[in-house]
């Protein structure tokens, strides 16, 4: 144990450190049935600090689903190395009846760089509160991967945070398939819902030259409404994408960029605004911090996106050193957002925070957003 100890110490730069935000967190989180959510674990405020400690998770694994991260030793273990806290993400049973929980963890061992051993460590529990509808029992309640349909009318009962399928688009290396678009549901209102491609589906500047753009005018926008349309779906589907009024004022960029989004849009299809990443997708500007060797570590594993093989062969780059929540090597993604810069655009960066890119960079990943009326038999 010693040995392993030593080892994660020197390995301290792929720890990520703590943000100011989630310090101000009273180890209480609130979530629903069926989401993720990150857990912090430290050591309590009093006692000794050591340099090194080797924990192990202790929850319902009915209930709850540890996510692979780099802070994980095993499929329970973790590490807390340098006297700073572990943040790891979990993901909610649909099945999970409301009420509150906790995710304990157990010290294994601790020590410092030198070899000076502690004992009696502990950790501060996560206390998780659920709210669900009061009768999400199993009996009732969507299992995963399936979908309930509402006898009378025929629709399935979709809901934020399901997956489905709708048109189609190449996605192996050689580009010659036209396999079905995995969707995310990102926002269910009434008989329409807001869907985000799964994968970054290709690779695409946001703008073809070097200028001052807006979302209003750049190339990324016509590609989307005119040959994704057309290449990703069919008439009927097409008739089920809703025209949406695309809000591109201040109040949907990061508020620190002094820069102006342009006019309002209409669009079938659409890229989401930084204001709909962090509503959606947790995506902040802060949530990446240097670790002591000066190296960004990023947290947001919500937000990490996988291109498909055919993204990638387009010319999307990824980062292994940037896992998504399925093992897989995150690319960056655009947002329709302006950047820092009237010629840059703001992105999701391959950790999942916000950034932004000249407007001509072609390595970047395509994820495109569309409402899409809810009628019997779309999905």
């Amino acid at each position: 144990m010693k040995r392993a100890i030593c080892l994660c110490l020197a390995l301290i730069i792929m720890i990520p450190m703590i943000p100011c935000r989630v310090q101000a967190l009273d180890n209480r989180v609130h979530c629903r049935a069926g989401e993720t959510f990150f857990a912090v674990f430290a050591l309590a405020e009093d006692g000794a600090r050591p340099d090194g400690v080797m924990a192990r998770l202790v929850f319902d694994t009915d209930l709850f689903a540890v996510v692979p991260g780099l802070d994980l030793i095993g499929a329970d273990g973790f590490s807390i190395l340098n006297r700073h806290p572990a943040v790891l993400q979990f993901k909610v049973s649909r099945y999970a009846p409301p009420g509150e929980y906790s995710i304990e963890a157990q010290v294994v061992e601790a020590a410092d760089a030198d070899g000076k051993e502690y004992t009696n460590m502990k950790i501060a529990p996560v206390r998780i509160v659920v709210e669900s509808a009061a009768d999400a029992t199993p009996e009732n309640t969507t299992a995963p991967g399936v979908e309930q349909t509402n006898a009378e009318s025929g629709k399935k009962q979709i809901k934020a945070g399901d997956y489905v399928t709708f048109g189609h688009y190449p996605q192996t290396a050689a580009g010659d398939d036209q396999t079905p678009i995995e969707w995310l549901v990102l926002d269910v209102q009434g008989n329409k819902a807001l869907l985000l491609s799964r994968y970054g589906l290709d690779a695409k500047p946001y703008n073809e030259r070097s200028v001052d753009i807006t979302w209003e005018r750049c190339t990324l926008r016509a590609w989307l409404n005119q040959e994704f349309l057309n290449k990703a779906f069919n008439s009927t589907e097409q008739n089920a994408i809703l025209m949406t009024n695309v809000d591109n004022g201040r109040n949907q960029g990061y508020n620190e960029y002094s820069t102006l989004g342009g006019n309002n849009t209409q669009d079938k299809v659409f890229l989401l605004s930084y204001a709909e990443a962090y509503k959606y997708l947790a995506v902040e500007h802060f949530s990446y911090y240097q670790d002591s060797s000066g190296k960004y570590i990023y947290i947001n594993f919500t937000s990490r996106v996988s291109p498909t093989a055919y993204a990638i062969r387009q010319g999307a780059k990824t980062n292994s050193e940037y896992p998504t929540t399925e093992d897989d090597s995150a690319g960056w993604w655009w947002l329709r957002s302006p950047g820092g810069s009237q010629s840059s655009a703001a992105i999701v960066h391959h950790g999942g925070s916000l950034n932004y890119y000249y407007v001509f960079n072609v390595d970047g990943c395509v994820r495109p957003a569309l409402w899409v009326n809810l009628d019997p038999g779309i999905f």
